[in-house]
């Protein structure tokens, strides 16, 4: 599905905004942080880890039994469902966090199990230089030949000179080799064997010439030994907590430090780092899971005599019906809460000429943001200091008549199917058949929508993307038949154009000088005990989106078939294991020198949002119709070796799965 998010600020009188905030903030967000306190109570709690997941009825009936609670009482119901749906979420969240830690914590644990040095593994196998990189360049050659052995055969290059073509034809997954690598070592008995898979392993798939320095193999050593004792103190953190909006964790965390003795250094750094983590001091939104729980409807407003009145698109909140909202949005995303109203207006005649399934709106949810106009003055009233926000998804294939039409028949043939196999009861009969009805009314769609012709690219050519430290984003567009890469793309190639008006080349270092200034003026307001709120404008976010438009306006240009990107989860780690490596060893015996190597150098890992590039990428993507696959991260000398690689990757996975 192609799902977006839109946004909007709504407005309504001090009464009503007063009101959702006692709701959100003294009554739903307690609730919250309490059913958080007492899952990890429940006796069931050890099973629910291990299987990564917790009912959803035992969240429901937690929430239940404190319907009663004088704390929690007097919420609209849909508000204990969002309760119940924001705790499972969050600890979702968090069994896959543990899930993928233990993942990569075992993974390193068993790299670091076989890792040895070259001097080390010629003394365990008793063999000469030569007969070692023999031996390593057999079983690479043996590996390789095994998996093209399983790769479709690739149609003739049509392009590049008779060398291209020859290197292009002994194009190999990398990732496929690494995992066939580890496969051959568990099988192998031979010493000298396991020893070449190591070395080979060590140098990305490769045999190099020269012997290893031992600098390199202790710098690798300390990378991983980095990374495992991060994720282990990961692993040991802290169960899910909800929001403090009485200060009162920070009001115990300081008697705690001003009358308590730590007894050990970490102890200390414990308590000094409870105290200065700054809360959220926002009430947690409260989620509508369907589309049909906000009432859309349209409000004339009176402008004068000889002007037509207003048009002013309102909604109402199930479970709130005497409270209006009157939505302000930008007029480059009106004409969706237009399209709300549409929905919900032939919708609401007679339970629907149309199904629910075909509403534009699938899910929706209301949050509070700190006012952001410079000219406001704090009242003291936080319903007064913060804007209340609508947060909408959307699925954009239903914009269209085609992508409406397509929706239908998938729902109509899973009704269907339903209907035959399921030994329903009356009730189910009776709403299968409703729903079945609906479908079937919905074939003349009474809403005009424009009409667009589905994406369909070349199944040969893919783009591949790498993000970088040094290049925030390189792409790749490539041939996987000729298995040859049409065209490489970095970061300052998308951004700059020939019109100087379109020209962005100069945004990365126009942030980067905007960083480098405001955090030379965060720590001279730090060294004072000030506060220093300096900001980049949205510029990052900003660069981003430029960034996804040129990455997705590539796409189109060679007419991709899909857009490959790498798994962000743990490329910060990664990147920031190898920094703390480099500092080791070019800073010997000082581990403060280290700590200020390693945390200047990471100041630019930090500054960039590769979750948010990706994000964009894919709700740009989505727009468009172009698919968009992820694959697990991957490591080569290169941006554009990775980039490349990926689309490999990508497309071995296709071979698989169609197997």
């Amino acid at each position: 599905m192609s799902i977006i998010t839109i946004q909007c600020r709504l407005t309504a009188s001090v009464a009503t905004r007063q009101h959702l905030w006692n709701l959100m903030a003294h009554s739903n967000t307690p609730l919250v942080s309490e059913l958080m306190r007492i899952i990890p109570l429940q006796p069931d709690f050890e099973n629910w880890r291990q299987a990564s997941k917790i009912p959803a009825k035992a969240i429901r009936d937690l929430c239940a039994s404190f319907r009663k609670d004088e704390r929690f009482a007097g919420q609209p119901g849909r508000f204990y469902s969002s309760a119940s749906t924001m705790v499972a979420y969050t600890y979702d969240a968090w069994f896959a966090l543990q899930a993928s830690r233990l993942r990569r914590l075992y993974g390193m644990r068993r790299w670091l199990e076989i890792l040895q040095s070259d001097t080390e593994m010629l003394k365990l196998c008793g063999v000469s230089w030569e007969s070692f990189q023999e031996r390593a360049r057999a079983i690479l050659q043996t590996a390789t030949d095994q998996i093209q052995a399983k790769q479709p055969t690739p149609q003739p290059a049509r392009r590049g000179n008779k060398k291209q073509r020859k290197q292009s034809d002994k194009i190999v997954s990398r990732r496929r080799l690494v995992d066939r690598l580890f496969q051959l070592y568990n099988e192998s008995p031979e010493t000298l064997d396991r020893c070449a898979i190591v070395r080979l392993l060590k140098n990305g798939c490769t045999v190099p010439e020269q012997a290893e320095q031992p600098e390199r193999y202790q710098r690798m050593l300390l990378a991983k030994q980095t990374g495992v004792s991060r994720i282990e103190r990961e692993l040991a953190s802290r169960l899910p907590k909800g929001r403090d909006l009485t200060d009162e964790n920070f009001l115990n965390a300081l008697e705690l430090l001003t009358y308590q003795i730590p007894t050990s250094t970490e102890e200390f750094a414990q308590w000094k780092s409870q105290l200065l983590r700054e809360p959220n001091p926002l009430p947690y939104p409260v989620l509508y899971s369907g589309n049909l729980n906000l009432t859309w409807f349209v409000e004339e407003v009176p402008r004068g005599k000889s002007q037509k009145p207003k048009q002013q698109i309102c909604v109402k909140l199930n479970g709130l019906a005497k409270h209006v909202l009157k939505v302000q949005c930008d007029a480059r995303q009106h004409h969706y809460f237009q399209r709300f109203v549409q929905d919900w207006d032939i919708y609401n005649r007679g339970k629907g000429p149309i199904s629910g399934s075909l509403l534009l709106l699938r899910t929706a949810s209301i949050l509070w943001k700190p006012v952001q106009q410079s000219r406001h003055r704090a009242t003291g009233e936080p319903w007064s200091d913060h804007s209340l926000y609508l947060h909408c998804q959307i699925d954009t294939k239903l914009l269209t008549q085609e992508g409406i039409e397509e929706k239908r028949q998938k729902k109509l043939a899973s009704a269907q199917s339903s209907e035959q196999t399921r030994h329903a009861t009356p009730v189910q009969a009776a709403r299968q058949q409703g729903s079945l009805d609906r479908l079937q009314r919905s074939a003349q769609h009474p809403i005009h929508l424009p009409s667009r012709t589905p994406y369909q690219g070349q199944p040969q050519i893919i783009l591949g993307v790498s993000f970088n430290l040094k290049h925030p984003v390189t792409v790749a567009v490539v041939d996987v038949q000729s298995q040859e890469v049409v065209k490489y793309h970095s970061s300052r190639q998308l951004l700059s154009t020939t019109d100087p008006k379109t020209d962005q080349s100069h945004l990365p270092q126009q942030q980067m000088a905007q960083q480098q200034s405001h955090d030379h003026e965060r720590h001279k307001a730090l060294k004072k005990d000030h506060y220093a709120p300096y900001k980049e404008a949205n510029l990052g976010a900003y660069l981003n989106q430029v960034l996804a438009k040129r990455v997705v306006d590539i796409a189109i240009q060679f007419r991709v078939s899909s857009i490959v990107l790498p798994d962000t989860k743990g490329l910060r780690d990664k990147l920031e294991a190898q920094l703390r490596a480099k500092a080791a060893s070019k800073i010997v015996g000082s581990v403060a020198a280290q700590k200020r190597y390693a945390r200047t150098a990471s100041i630019r890992l930090h500054h960039w949002s590769y979750n948010q590039l990706a994000e964009l990428i894919k709700n740009r993507a989505a727009k468009l119709g172009i698919p968009v696959e992820v694959v697990p991260g991957l490591v080569a000398d290169s941006p554009q070796a990775t980039a490349r690689d990926v689309v490999f990757s990508a497309y071995y996975r296709r071979q698989s799965a169609s197997k």
